[in-house]
């Protein structure tokens, strides 16, 4: 379980004494806040600056680089940073605010956490990209291949392609849907949650997922 930041801020002060009366569950929402909350953002919001000042030193004339290995690496790069904005959203913002974990996850977990698949997938198969690019050009530097398509987007375009086709189930696995405050009363305010779909229950599409992510 996660404790919201504004809640844990409110009794900041009393923590020590907290932390020595709180039983097993307690003790989890306070380490779920520091590490999600806390330590998650901060190491997510130094990656994203790397990786950002990654892609402009990539860009900068005065690296003596190949375009195709530049762009390759930049590709990479934008991969990690929307990776590390993913979980920052997902993870970091739920802990830090109760509203936004209330009222803006719902809506916006369906379609964050499987673009955060999307660029999980295309980071690892830049880093394969970058290893195949590195052995076409040094092993074989007159043979043709994808990297002298375009300066290198004939792999980035592949990398792109492949990484959204594999994970479009992942699109299909959560929705969000408007339950009543209080179940038995009509006229009670409806609170938007996320819920998983049959496509995601289904055990034949499970094991299928989880057959495939293990050979792919």
């Amino acid at each position: 379980m996660n404790v919201s930041g504004e809640v844990f801020v409110d009794n900041i002060s009393d923590f020590d004494n907290t932390t020595d009366n709180c039983d097993d569950d307690c003790k989890s929402k306070i380490w779920g806040f520091w590490i999600e909350g806390v330590a998650v953002p901060c190491i997510a919001l130094f990656g994203i600056f790397g990786n950002l000042a990654c892609v402009f030193v990539f860009n900068h004339k005065s690296v003596d680089l190949k375009p195709s290995f530049s762009n390759i690496l930049k590709c990479l790069s934008i991969y990690d940073m929307a990776l590390l904005m993913g979980v920052l959203i997902l993870y970091g913002f739920p802990n830090i605010s109760m509203t936004y974990k209330m009222s803006v996850a719902p809506y916006t977990t369906p379609i964050i956490l499987p673009l955060t698949q999307v660029a999980l997938t295309g980071s690892v198969y830049s880093v394969v990209v970058v290893a195949t690019e590195r052995y076409f050009n040094i092993c074989k530097p007159f043979h043709k291949n994808l990297g002298t398509v375009c300066e290198g987007f004939g792999y980035v375009s592949l990398v792109v392609i492949f990484s959204f086709i594999y994970n479009i189930t992942k699109f299909m696995e959560f929705e969000t849907v408007y339950e009543r405050e209080d179940p038995g009363d009509t006229n009670s305010t409806l609170i938007a949650k996320m819920k998983v779909t049959s496509l995601r229950r289904d055990p034949v599409y499970h094991t299928a997922y989880v057959f495939c992510n293990t050979i792919v």
